[in-house]
């Protein structure tokens, strides 16, 4: 089991719990949001939406990319990240330190700048019903306006929406739903080649049994993006994207496993045809 960062018991003791109110009925499901001390007005916004969605949840401070915690050092070279990617990281490994230190089986972990749906915590709470003994990871998010991904549907939820496996898992790291176990395995003491989104979006590279549903309640608010403000992007990423589930022996394998050769065929089929149709309307 890993140990929480350094610091990370005063980190804790300063969490602020936040309680439905109004007559609300707070779903039990642990929940934390990354927040930056600077940034109240997202915390505030981040606040509200909580307390209407149902959702008790707990802050956790964002990092420095500039000053890590001395435990978190070992989890990142010079030059692979910028300090705005390094923060972003540290902060989410921070959360995932906290689900393990603390013994949970689950929980959702938000970012500051995300939208909540008011049937959010419903939702979560079917999801966590509906998954198989041994999950890792949820993704919850999506961005709107960007291209979807086909997927493999596995079971029916509320409203129309489905929980999924992803032949490629969509961007960002809004919202997601990740067990004890799958916290264990992104913990795991190596460093960081790529952006926390990214590591998410390769489940093969980390081992996680991840699942998706689609539709998600959770979407990007529109806010200024913090990493830009801390450093910008690094440029290695804009030249080498490691997302896809199609550009490896490695992810090859592991979505032929997991999504079967049916589906397997078929969302690279889907993809394919999608990218050209897009190349073609680009053209006209």
């Amino acid at each position: 089991m890993t140990a929480p960062a350094e610091g990370s018991d005063s980190i804790i003791s300063s969490f602020r719990i936040i309680r439905a109110t109004g007559g609300v009925t707070a779903f039990m499901i642990p929940a934390f949001f990354i927040n930056l001390d600077q940034h109240t007005d997202r915390r505030q916004f981040i606040e509200s939406q909580l307390a209407a969605a149902g959702f008790a949840a707990e802050r956790i401070p964002g990092i420095d990319g500039d000053r890590l915690p001395d435990s978190l050092h070992s989890y990142f070279s010079p030059q692979l990240l910028s300090p705005g990617e390094t923060g972003c990281y540290a902060s989410h490994l921070i959360a995932w330190q906290t689900i393990v230190a603390r013994g949970l089986s689950y929980a959702l972990v938000l970012e500051d700048d995300v939208e909540i749906g008011t049937d959010a915590a419903q939702l979560v709470t079917d999801v966590t019903r509906r998954l198989s003994p041994g999950w890792d990871l949820v993704h919850m998010s999506e961005k709107p306006r960007t291209r979807r991904f086909a997927a493999r549907p596995l079971e029916s939820l509320p409203d129309n929406r489905k929980l999924v496996r992803y032949a490629r898992v969509p961007d960002g790291a809004f919202a997601y739903l990740i067990s004890n176990r799958g916290a264990q395995k992104l913990l795991t003491p190596v460093p960081r080649s790529a952006p926390v989104d990214t590591d998410i979006r390769r489940p093969w590279y980390w081992g996680l049994d991840l699942y998706g549903v689609t539709n998600p309640p959770f979407r990007p608010a529109n806010f200024p993006s913090t990493i830009e403000s801390r450093g910008g992007r690094s440029r290695r990423h804009h030249r080498h994207w490691l997302g896809s589930g199609f550009r490896s022996p490695q992810s090859f394998a592991f979505n032929l496993r997991k999504l079967g050769p049916y589906w397997w065929a078929r969302c690279l089929t889907e993809n394919a045809l999608n990218k050209t149709c897009r190349h073609c309307y680009a053209r006209m």
